[in-house]
């Protein structure tokens, strides 16, 4: 018999042997406690400024449940967690904090109710280790990566690429990029000791172009236009209805205009129907939320800098121009007659994007359904 708490509408079981909650050593999880008794599944939405760690959008990804009322998230992403991360938790109806309370603050191993942080549950044993965050990927520019040695580690140290190893305690930063040329990659390798085990690890870091124009998201769940475009004014301005805007997350759209655009209108490719007001003064990053308005022109919300699956690298204005993909047993085979990005989506809203030149570059390693430069393609 399911207690009251573990989930509502008697579609969650509770398990015979309830497991006890439990973190190993370099696993990123938290756990959540139903002492509130909320019906159904518990779901978490984990952010900071700059990543959403739980992917994809609201409520986030649902927790494992263990048994007497708790819950268990683990994270499968490549970043390590930064310590400013905020978590809100979810039924669907309810959460906590309250709506515009923010969230409570990550604790990797942190044990909480609706009341917020209660305990860290600790791994039973512990070896000497470094986090690195961002744990690599591309980047524009400049970027400043944090290393943050683990309790168990009595020494640590770096080295990025061939330069000389770096000692250190604790917590400690370094700046990379600003001597790298685009398209050139740095690894970051890290040693910890406890005096007796050593460990290592690496990250490796690819400094893209930076983005050209400005890169806006819609929101289109209020509305659900199919398909959703949209028209930009005054800088190289669109032919009505404009184009095509790119799904990077359920109900998530994107599209980069020129810089010096003016304003922008959503539509869904009617003649006066089904579009939005001009929305004037656009900022880059920024997510809108496309609300109706019976039967006059649709209102647009800026909800601000958006957080979500991300695409800061692509070349929008001209995102296909010269690649094609195609299956190959075990990956996806890449024909581009250009420089350009590959960019390759999960169905739950993960991204990721890899450079290509002209010629053939094979992506390997993929199982699964996939969305590749908005091709639906399914890897076996």
């Amino acid at each position: 018999v399911k207690p009251a708490g573990g989930g509502g509408g008697g579609e969650i079981e509770e398990p015979e042997v309830p497991i006890a909650p439990a973190i190993e050593d370099g696993e990123q999880a938290i756990f959540f406690e139903n002492t509130s008794d909320w019906g159904g599944y518990i779901n978490a939405w984990i952010w900071n400024d700059t990543e959403n760690y739980t992917g994809g959008s609201w409520p986030g990804q649902t927790l494992t449940y263990l048994g007497n009322k708790v819950w268990k998230w683990t994270y499968t992403g490549s970043e390590t967690i930064a310590d400013d991360a905020l978590i809100i938790f979810s039924n669907g109806s309810e959460q906590v904090p309250a709506r515009n309370q923010g969230g409570f603050d990550y604790v990797n191993g942190g044990y909480y109710t609706q009341s917020g942080y209660v305990k860290t549950i600790e791994p039973e044993t512990a070896s000497p280790r470094v986090a690195v965050s961002p744990n690599g990927g591309n980047f524009t520019e400049t970027l400043t990566v944090t290393l943050k040695a683990n309790a168990a580690a009595t020494s640590a140290s770096y080295k990025v690429g061939n330069g000389a190893n770096v000692t250190f305690t604790g917590t400690t930063t370094v700046t990379i990029g600003a001597d790298m040329a685009v398209g050139e990659s740095v690894t970051i390798a890290w040693t910890a000791t406890d005096g007796t085990t050593v460990n290592t690890g690496e990250a490796t870091f690819t400094k893209v172009e930076k983005p050209k124009g400005i890169t806006i998201y819609a929101d289109n769940s209020e509305v659900n236009w199919t398909p959703l475009k949209v028209h930009h004014f005054d800088a190289n301005a669109s032919s009505w209805p404009g184009v095509d805007m790119l799904k990077v997350a359920e109900h998530i759209y994107t599209y980069t205009v020129p810089d010096g655009t003016r304003g922008v209108v959503f539509n869904n490719g009617g003649n006066g129907k089904n579009q939005t007001e001009n929305v004037i003064g656009i900022t880059h990053n920024h997510l809108y939320l496309i609300k109706p308005n019976g039967d006059n022109q649709a209102k647009v919300e800026d909800l601000g800098e958006y957080t979500g699956a991300s695409i800061d690298d692509m070349y929008v204005n001209d995102l296909y121009a010269g690649i094609e993909v195609s299956l190959v047993p075990g990956g996806i085979l890449v024909s581009s007659s250009v420089n350009g990005m590959v960019h390759i989506s999960t169905i739950s809203g993960q991204m990721r994007s890899v450079a290509v030149t002209p010629g053939q570059t094979l992506i390997d390693g993929l199982e699964g359904f996939y969305i590749v430069n908005g091709k639906k393609l399914f890897v076996k």
